[in-house]
């Protein structure tokens, strides 16, 4: 099989994925409830087919062969990445991978049933199941030291607890003394972030900021969801999702633009030069979550930023917001206080949020809890870490759709992305200082350009470290975005 052949199949395997991307978006917007089943079969069948695909022994013996073919460097690449993916997909049967899909669907369909009810009980047998599917995943692929290592791989090549560990224990020493340490310095009435704003004014505002940060249209859309997401289902069509409550307008914002920081990475990949082949797809997951948390906290919640923005959302919006100075809802809007939801979390209590997952998540890969003990243990550890009472099961142990997709070691990602978003800043103001000029001048395309030349276009061609390195000259670090903080909400707070 020549490089072109190997290509050509990986193409027609990306199509297969694009048809599951496809069943799972409609799956999350506008599947009707009784069709759940079948999807389940669907999903299951398609997820088997590209599988098989993949893992064929002539795709084996292609790889070893065009590995000693004289190719060049974006080649090489693509066949190095293709072969670790196919050394860590040949170990699953095909049995394996329909089972695990079957379930997925249906575990996914009792969430949404027991998010209606607040019932985690029902979820609770419905995840059982796919709990053991994981397991039994990650003693399949295997690791040298804790079973959820296998797991952290699969969204963050390269990452496991050995080096996570240390950067949380860091990360949670810091935050901890920032947020015991704020006072605030003005006694103000928050309320007018909860003021009524329809539905379809909060969309055009949303939409309208989309296209200002460089977000396609013509390659993409953007619909309603539980739970916001970005889905892939071709080069040219790459869709995003967010939530709309009515009576809090910076819900539907802050998704649409978490989400079109990831939906800008997808749209500025290599896609159409190299469809089908690794260099078309992102660095892992934490990479990935670095550019929505960019976009979403250090463009989104920046003064400057609002300095272009206020003066036509108080003209869009007018009521509650026409005598609000913008000095008092940029306070507003990166208020620091503890509360239950991660989405709906500042940019410092977040990343506990992350690590009570974390923490939760390792032991019952482990089996050192089991399901049954998930509920109380995340009430206890929200208890203890941010002082508070969990009222509901959808407010808490319910409130994320993650575990309903088996997507253990997902979470640790939103941090690690974090981390290397204040990176991405730090390196970015050193090299361009006109940055809160273009953001007053709504001015995006040189964070863009920048973005493009140093993370976009390289694909999976480096890892969260390698790429790190590479843009900063250091590895992933703490220290960015523990003085992004001190240094940001210093200034709207009093620090002990």
């Amino acid at each position: 099989m020549t490089y072109s052949e190997l290509q050509n199949r990986m193409q027609q395997i990306s199509d297969l994925h694009a048809a599951l991307a496809l069943l799972s978006w409609d799956q999350e917007t506008y599947m009707p409830s009784q069709a759940a089943s079948y999807r389940s079969r669907q999903v299951a069948l398609l997820s088997s087919l590209a599988h098989e695909q993949f893992v064929a022994p002539e795709v084996g013996e292609a790889l070893r062969a065009l590995r000693k073919e004289d190719l060049d460097e974006d080649q090489k690449v693509n066949i190095q990445r293709l072969t670790e993916d196919y050394e860590k997909e040949v170990k699953l049967s095909a049995e394996f991978v329909k089972k695990r899909s079957e379930n997925i669907s249906k575990t996914f369909q009792a969430w949404v049933q027991s998010r209606e009810k607040n019932d985690w009980s029902a979820f609770a047998e419905a995840l059982k199941p796919l709990v053991e599917l994981k397991r039994e995943e990650a003693e399949i692929r295997g690791y040298d030291h804790h079973p959820y290592d296998a797991l952290l791989d699969l969204y963050d090549p390269g990452s496991n607890m050995a080096y996570i560990d240390p950067l949380f224990s860091e990360l949670k020493e810091g935050l901890l003394d920032i947020t015991k340490n704020l006072e605030p310095k003005y006694s103000e009435d928050y309320r007018f972030l909860s003021a009524f704003v329809p539905a379809e004014v909060q969309w055009e505002w949303g939409v309208n900021i989309l296209k200002d940060i460089g977000y396609d249209f013509e390659r993409g859309r953007q619909d309603k969801s539980h739970h916001p997401f970005t889905i892939t289902l071709s080069p040219g069509d790459i869709r995003i999702t967010t939530r709309i409550d009515e009576r809090d307008f910076s819900n539907m914002l802050w998704s649409s633009i978490h989400e079109g920081g990831h939906a800008l990475y997808e749209q500025g990949l290599p896609k159409q030069l190299h469809f089908g082949m690794p260099m078309s797809e992102a660095a892992g997951l934490s990479v990935h979550e670095s550019q929505s948390r960019f976009w979403e906290n250090h463009i989104g919640r920046s003064y400057s930023f609002w300095e272009a923005y206020y003066p036509s959302l108080q003209k869009k919006y007018g009521g509650e917001f026409s005598n609000i100075q913008l000095d008092t809802f940029y306070r507003a809007i990166n208020q620091v206080q503890p509360n239950l939801v991660r989405t709906e979390a500042d940019e410092l209590h977040y990343h506990l949020h992350i690590m009570i997952r974390y923490e939760i998540e390792k032991e019952l890969i482990k089996g050192t809890i089991e399901v049954d003990d998930i509920k109380n243990l995340w009430n206890q550890k929200y208890s203890d870490y941010l002082g508070l009472e969990v009222p509901s099961d959808k407010e808490g142990v319910l409130q994320d759709v993650h575990w309903a997709h088996g997507s253990f070691g997902y979470f640790p990602t939103y941090t690690l992305g974090s981390l290397m978003a204040a990176q991405i800043m730090q390196q970015l103001e050193s090299e361009h200082s006109n940055i809160s000029m273009a953001l007053r001048q709504k001015e995006f395309s040189v964070i863009r350009d920048w973005l493009e030349q140093n993370i976009w276009k390289w694909g999976r061609s480096f890892d969260l470290h390698s790429l790190c390195q590479r843009m900063t000259g250091k590895e992933l670090e703490v220290s960015p975005f523990l003085s992004y903080s001190r240094q940001k909400f210093g200034a709207i707070y009093h620090i002990k």
